[in-house]
């Protein structure tokens, strides 16, 4: 179909890093073809990368309401409403990615950070980042917070060590600080 052509059309754009063009191709296929679930998906990851979160919230409600049954469209709105510091809407998406897929890192990670910053059940956000710590290193981050916060100082540390050997990490020198402020002492907040 002419819906299946615009969003393959609108693949190889991304691919090229064209993302402007690869929305258009989306926005055709959605007109063509209005429940493409895929197209909504895409569509919404495609605005997440222009960091215009509104229209990408609106794309992953209607990916899932299309298909409440979709891990990806449930853990993508997760993401969005995250993003949009909306934490406590994010948790149920997340939960439910987690639910259709046990074995998603991703839905792992962004569930236990919504836990934490939600400030709810540590033992569960610490479970599910823990699940995600190889995957995403900065995993770490929140279980070091989270930690921290149990008072279990030395686990922190030794948390944001592995991060800081983890490759590349970002924010180096605030994890560093952080550190050193756990060792002398300082408040566990980061």
């Amino acid at each position: 179909s002419q819906a299946a052509k615009e969003f393959a059309r609108s693949q190889e754009a991304f691919r090229a890093g064209d993302i402007s063009t690869s929305i258009e191709h989306l926005r055709k296929a959605i007109r063509r073809y209005p429940d493409y679930l895929e197209a909504h998906n895409n569509l919404g990851v495609r605005y997440m990368a222009l960091n215009q979160y509104d229209n990408a919230l609106e794309e992953f409600q209607r990916a899932v309401a299309l298909d409440p049954e979709s891990p990806k469209a449930q853990l993508n709105l997760s993401l969005a409403l995250s993003t949009l510091r909306r934490p406590a809407e994010a948790e149920a998406p997340a939960r439910r990615a987690v639910e259709l897929e046990p074995d998603s890192v991703a839905a792992h990670y962004a569930l236990g950070q919504i836990l934490a910053v939600e400030g709810k059940d540590a033992r569960e956000a610490l479970a599910h980042s823990r699940k995600a710590v190889e995957r995403f290193p900065r995993a770490r981050l929140v279980v070091a917070r989270v930690l921290a916060q149990q008072g279990a100082i030395a686990e922190a540390v030794a948390e944001l060590r592995l991060y800081l050997d983890s490759g590349s990490p970002e924010n180096r020198q605030q994890v560093e600080a952080w550190i050193e402020g756990l060792s002398k002492g300082a408040p566990p907040e980061h």
